[in-house]
């Protein structure tokens, strides 16, 4: 007997093994261990065959399969649809879909017991420190700046709001990381009587009750349940246009529940790990141990249990019937699969960027949902111009949710004219009068803030102001941003990092200057501005952790913090009640982006941050900063007119030929000699042209032409949506096989991104 061996790796097809002659014949989708190179992997059974022909001698496995399939017969068919589609290998995507444990070559324990078998530390105050007086008493005790105290003072920072009675469990990990203290530092606290270490299992760090709970379904407006119908009447996959807190997610929860009493799964996909520590909370009161959350800021071990919960689902229906995760979540192994939920589906974040596989979450849950005979919903304030277009041609049904639920009115948005202001000088540090003005008045009624910068860190870049020079980093063609809090300058693109300079290191002056504007420097302005407000930070430099973006919303939605500061983070479905203000600090930076997206990415990001202000019996006010109040976009943004919005770029899109009336797929060439990239640019241009003509541009440098010491060259195809995409895929796999094997361009990196976002 033979089998064919799917392995986590860049393979053009899966490997030919041969079998004990004791070995039964194992199912598709079983464990296997074979050797390559030198090397043990673990590998996916994908074929069992009899007999075959080859001019080689075949090896053999290394140890007996496992008794049953790891990955579903399904999984194996939307992997292959995956690599297909997206021009990558099913080794690529088995990589990604599978958690590291389900891919080591020790397969003869049992992967789920292993999984529970695993701990994970978690450190609390000690029990006897269980009042204000003792804790203020063990802090005098302290030697100031010792890293005992800095330990003690970043416990209590995580820890609030803080409860002596029950002092927060703060993972060892996050602790150590935040403080930047090592582990010895940390047993000695303990042994001085400060911490209490505590070891769980990992099962129990996942986000499960430990009960059924009775489902407790929300009462549905007139417009919800006429939403609701027509979702459940649908035979296609259904786009679900509602306006910013119209009460999309009650309709979502009662689907599941319809879904989960027929004994179906369901899955609820959502574009950022930040919205789950909300959405989870929401859904655990209806559904109980019947949830389980999974994505990348969970262990390893944890990924694998749910995982193992999931194959198990076949025999055992009552344990993990809704999924609720990032878009890795949908290679999970999925039994009988019910429902599919997109929330915010227009998401570039539902795109994967990089490695490989480049699939877009959304478009291959469509395809899972057919594969599934599941219904899926799409879910949107601000649809892609692709979704709503499926919609409007009947390739999706459209159904919409013209009201925000209960008492709630779209908020008024105003636009405040940085032109005028300059010119008035009425504006100081970042904040236009107006907005700061606001802002001091609506935390003065004790109502909350959010402010909206796309950029993290202090200053976008450090400039010279006498000889104009910019710090780069030394990998990539892109300029350091400035990070206040640690006094370092890092890239965003490699994670170069190096100290701020006292001086010019071209003309050695020292009037050198952080430029341009980051969430951490509205932050700091914030600080200086307004001393009394309690402000936060909610970027990828402040959430390193699942407990960081957890402290930072419970302390924003339990009003500890009444300003919080962000990038698109914050633009993303949150809910928050006492939000009655929301500032975009700088709408130019959007709109001046070299993408045929930019306007829709701008007026995405826009209505959905102005969509978090009075979502509840407050009346919202939403100020916009721009030089270009004018700008169609922002007015259409102003108006809450999608539509018109809609129709304008739709117009423009077939004018210029981008999707939705053509495939794009961004051809990307690497190598860290540019004159041989460009060589091999020029190579590929022949090639591509003589298929694709007019269709194909470039090559031309992206915006950031160097990333770790790798000039980058890109094409720009696009295809015909003739029914021929296949063969054009086949030819361009084709061409960049040619192009690798030339011994000149040895090194060379060809990476195709099949509808890039």
């Amino acid at each position: 007997m033979f089998v064919k061996v799917l392995l986590p790796l860049y393979l053009q097809e899966a490997l030919l093994y041969s079998l004990p002659a004791t070995t039964t014949a194992p199912a598709a989708g079983t464990r296997v261990v074979v050797p390559l190179r030198g090397k043990l992997y673990s590998g996916i059974v994908v074929e069992t065959l009899e007999k075959v022909e080859v001019d080689y001698t075949v090896r053999e496995v290394a140890g007996a399969p496992e008794e049953k399939p790891t990955v579903t017969a399904l999984q194996l068919k939307l992997w292959r649809w995956i690599a297909r589609y997206y021009m990558c290998t099913e080794g690529e995507v088995m990589k990604a879909a599978l958690p590291a444990r389900l891919k080591s070559e020790n397969i003869t324990e049992n992967t789920r017991e292993n999984a529970r078998s695993l701990s994970v530390s978690f450190v609390a105050l000690h029990p006897d420190i269980d009042s204000d007086e003792k804790l203020a008493a063990t802090l005098d005790s302290m030697k100031r700046g010792t890293k005992g105290e800095r330990l003690l003072l970043t416990y209590l920072e995580l820890a609030e709001p803080l409860s002596l009675s029950a002092p927060p469990e703060i993972p060892e990990a996050e602790l150590l990381k935040q403080s930047g203290v090592s582990t010895q530092v940390l047993k000695s606290c303990e042994k001085k009587g400060l911490f209490a270490l505590v070891r769980k299992r990992a099962e129990r760090t996942r986000e499960s009750s430990a009960e059924r709970l009775p489902e407790r379904l929300p009462e549905l407006s007139p417009h919800q349940q006429k939403a609701f119908e027509a979702i459940k009447a649908a035979d296609k996959p259904v786009l679900l246009y509602g306006v910013t807190s119209s009460g999309k997610t009650e309709i979502y929860i009662r689907l599941i529940a319809e879904t989960l009493r027929t004994n179906r799964q369901a899955l609820y996909l959502l574009p950022e790990i930040a919205l789950t520590t909300q959405i989870t909370e929401r859904l655990r009161a209806v559904f109980g141990d019947r949830i389980a959350v999974y994505h990348s800021n969970f262990s390893d071990a944890e990924r694998a249990e749910t995982y193992s919960d999931l194959l198990a689902a076949n025999d055992k229906a009552d344990k993990a019937q809704l999924i609720l995760g990032v878009r890795s979540s949908l290679l999970l192994p999925f039994s009988n699969l019910g429902l599919i939920i997109v929330d915010e589906e227009h998401e570039n974040t539902y795109k994967q960027f990089d490695p490989a596989p480049r699939y877009n979450a959304r478009d291959t849950a469509v395809v899972a949902a057919r594969m599934h005979g599941a219904k899926i919903v799409l879910g949107s304030a601000t649809p892609s111009i692709e979704s709503y277009h499926n919609a409007l041609t009947g390739k999706y049904a459209l159904v919409r949710l013209t009201e925000r639920y209960g008492s709630a009115v779209l908020p008024e948005i105003r636009t405040l004219d940085m032109r005028r202001a300059r010119r008035k000088k009425k504006i100081t540090a970042s904040f236009s009068e107006t907005l700061l003005n606001a802002i001091t008045e609506t935390t003065g009624k004790g109502e909350q803030v959010i402010l909206f910068q796309n950029r993290r860190g202090y200053s976008p870049y450090v400039q010279c102001d006498d000889c104009g020079f910019t710090l780069k980093c030394e990998c990539c063609d892109v300029s350091l941003t400035y990070h206040k809090f640690n006094s370092s300058l890092s890239c965003h693109y490699c994670g170069y990092s190096a100290a701020q300079p006292s001086e010019c290191p071209q003309c050695r002056s020292t009037n050198i200057k952080a430029k341009g504007l980051g969430t951490e420097k509205i932050e700091d302005d914030l600080s200086f501005l307004l001393p009394e407000a309690r402000v936060e930070r909610l970027d990828l430099d402040s959430v390193s952790s699942r407990s960081a973006y957890e402290r930072i919303l419970n302390g924003f939605e339990s009003g500890a913090t009444n300003i919080l500061v962000g990038t698109q983070m914050i633009c993303k479905g949150l809910d928050f009640g006492n939000v009655s203000l929301v500032g975009v600090m700088n709408a130019d930076s959007l709109l001046n982006f070299p993408d045929f997206r930019a306007c829709e990415r701008s007026f995405q990001l826009m209505s959905q941050v102005a969509g978090r202000a009075g979502r509840a019996n407050k009346p919202g006010m939403v100020l916009i900063q721009t030089s270009m109040p004018e700008n169609p976009v922002i007015r259409q943004v102003v108006n809450h007119d999608y539509e018109t919005f809609f129709e304008t770029q739709i117009v423009e899109r077939l004018t210029f030929n981008y999707p939705p009336f053509c495939r794009l797929i961004l051809v990307s060439l690497k190598h860290s000699n540019r004159e041989l990239l460009q060589e091999a640019g020029a190579a590929l241009k022949i090639a591509l042209t003589k298929v694709f003509g007019a269709n194909v541009a470039g090559p031309e440098p992206p915006p950031v032409g160097r990333v770790q010491n790798k000039y980058i060259l890109c094409f720009r195809i696009k295809l015909k949506k003739d029914g021929a995409a296949d063969s054009y895929k086949d030819f361009l796999r084709d061409a960049f096989a040619r192009l690798r094997k030339e011994k000149k361009y040895s090194g060379l990196i060809v990476i195709a991104d099949v509808d890039p976002a």
